[in-house]
């Protein structure tokens, strides 16, 4: 015999069924809702603890990096390396690099435009250097990557 207990019209029956079925949904949401928060978190740590040169590090491509920290710390500017074009660095960047990350020759100048004169400092080099020394530590306005 079955029970046919009507609530709000809608026989008992078929409430727990109901009553069942949403809880089975509501499990596999939250589940489906677990496993999209876990994967978003696994993508940021992925992106949060790959290096900001790993993309450049792995090309045949010139390029330099250089950051206003010592052993390629912390903030960074990239340049693509063109053939020894100047760049004078932005107004945020003058006066803080202390190493460089490349796989080519590079030069740091202290004057804009890759001036230099006698006595005025600059550093040519090729390859990466975790620290560009004092002689050129925070003291670069300009640089030039070939």
């Amino acid at each position: 015999m079955r029970d046919d207990t009507v609530e709000a019209g809608i026989p008992s029956r078929l409430l727990s069924t109901r009553s069942f079925l949403s809880d089975e949904i509501e499990e596999k949401d939250m589940s489906s809702r677990a496993k999209g928060i876990a994967a978003f978190a696994a993508a940021v740590a992925a992106v949060a603890l790959t290096p900001a040169t790993s993309a450049q590090a792995a090309t045949s491509a010139p390029y330099a990096e250089f950051f206003d920290n010592a052993n390629y710390c912390c903030s960074s500017i990239y340049d693509p390396g063109d053939g020894g074009r100047c760049y004078n660095l932005p107004t945020y960047f003058v006066n803080t690099i202390s190493s460089v990350r490349s796989n080519t020759r590079w030069i740091l100048y202290s004057r804009a435009n890759c001036w230099t004169d006698s006595g005025v400092p600059t550093l040519d080099y090729t390859g990466s250097l975790s620290y560009v020394g004092d002689q050129m530590n925070d003291k670069t306005v300009s640089v030039k990557v070939f």
